[in-house]
């Protein structure tokens, strides 16, 4: 075998790996691909979304509650000044300053108690309501097939590298073994 045999066998080879490269990388964004892989990664989301506790802690978290505070005792303010008022205008003629206050403390101090359960309760009904793997399949469906293939070469750069010179190597590694078994055969 000549050198030019040789070197014919080990550049078909790694050009046969590259080209295979190529073909895996393009036929990873084609439409069909995208709605399946779309749909899977959509059911894991759902997955993960049912099962995960994170959103039950961030929704109970006493400062998230203190942030809304202000906001519900607006609310009981307004209810305690106008609309008990013009529900019970009789009941409300009798009430004064000191125990509309103590109505609102009250108010306060159950709202203080009731807003974890009811959030986490909300919550719980919520992650069962919500179809997180529809919403995440069909935003990724509505993205153009460009824009992903872009943005996986823009992120994935260095493995894509790698994966490309894997195929190149394993070609050349056959273009050796070939070289080398028909070498042994003349």
């Amino acid at each position: 075998m000549t050198a030019v045999q040789i070197l014919i066998i080990l550049l078909s080879s790694a050009t046969t790996g590259l080209l295979i490269a190529l073909i895996t990388l393009r036929l990873l964004f084609t439409a069909s691909s995208k709605k399946n892989w779309a749909g899977k990664l959509s059911i894991l989301a759902q997955k993960e979304f049912e099962s995960s506790v994170l959103l039950e802690e961030k929704v109970s978290d006493p400062q998230l509650f203190e942030k809304l505070k202000p906001e519900i005792e607006w609310h009981v303010d307004l209810f305690l000044t106008e609309k008990l008022a013009a529900v019970f205008p009789l009941l409300y003629k009798f009430m004064g300053e000191k125990t509309l206050m103590q109505f609102k403390g009250a108010f306060m101090t159950e709202t203080d108690l009731l807003f974890p359960v009811i959030i986490k309760k909300y919550i719980s009904s919520l992650k069962k309501d919500i179809s997180i793997d529809q919403i995440i399949s069909e935003k990724i469906n509505s993205i153009p097939i460009k824009e992903i293939r872009v943005a996986f070469y823009r992120n994935a750069r260095k493995e894509i590298l790698y994966f490309k010179l894997i195929c190149v190597g394993t070609g050349l590694l056959t273009g050796l073994l070939t070289v080398a078994l028909v070498s042994m055969s003349t």
